[in-house]
């Protein structure tokens, strides 16, 4: 899958699940008590000092991808390394060490990058967009599975 987040940052990966949605934030910040937010590059991240340890984001997650964080106890989620790997103009871990190279990660604004290419290339499809959270994610069929 693809997770296509604002006009920055993409990751992609099959059999995953992985996402950025600005209304997911917007209908979690209430909860949250403005401890998650939507950075410039589009990644939605949990400022730990806010958040008051209630789990009500990581129950109301549609997507299954927030937790709590044993060591801040505060909610978490995947923000693509960007404190560590992205901040260096690296890629996130998850795409390096992939051993079968399912992941990529790259700008989906530059038409000559792979993620671009692959959205233009490849089919694709997104999980729960009935829900109207507008999910950056896109997952691509393989041929063990499919659409």
């Amino acid at each position: 899958m693809i997770d296509v987040c604002s006009h920055f940052h993409q990751i992609t990966l099959q059999g995953v699940s992985s996402l950025q949605s600005n209304d997911l934030y917007v209908n979690h910040q209430g909860i949250l008590q403005g401890a998650a937010y939507v950075g410039e590059d589009g990644i939605i991240s949990i400022h730990t000092e806010k958040c008051v340890g209630c789990m009500y984001c990581v129950a109301a997650c549609p997507y299954k991808v927030r937790f709590m964080n044993p060591e801040t106890k505060a909610a978490d989620k995947c923000n693509f390394c960007k404190d560590t790997r992205l901040a260096r103009g690296e890629e996130p871990a998850c795409v390096t060490v992939c051993p079968t190279d399912a992941l990529v990660f790259g700008d989906a604004s530059d038409p000559k990058s792979e993620v671009a290419i692959m959205l233009n290339t490849k089919i694709t499809y997104q999980d729960k967009t009935h829900l109207g959270t507008k999910p950056r994610v896109y997952r691509v069929p393989t041929k063990r599975g499919g659409i």
